[in-house]
């Protein structure tokens, strides 16, 4: 994912408009567990702020069957039980 942390001018300003968009985010426990630690992050907050206020207000789905909680911001769990 290299290409996701790139300082472009133009790709930060379309990041930064995706992340306020409306809509959820669908993420596997492995692609939500890295994304959790970048977007709670100080680090994240200080590289792309607006795109780190989306992410952390955006209603957010994990599929997974291992996982059992969240504490990232309106995060859901979904179970092979669960429907979208």
């Amino acid at each position: 994912m290299s290409w996701a942390h790139s300082q472009d001018p133009e790709q930060t300003e379309f990041t930064s408009s995706n992340a306020n968009g409306g809509g959820r985010l669908i993420f596997g426990r492995v692609t939500y567990e890295m994304m959790k630690s970048f977007w709670t992050s100080p680090q994240g907050a200080q590289m792309m702020p607006d795109v780190t206020a989306g992410m952390n207000a955006m209603p957010k789905t994990v599929i997974s069957r291992s996982l059992k909680t969240s504490d990232w911001r309106n995060t859901r769990i979904a179970t092979e039980r669960f429907c979208l």
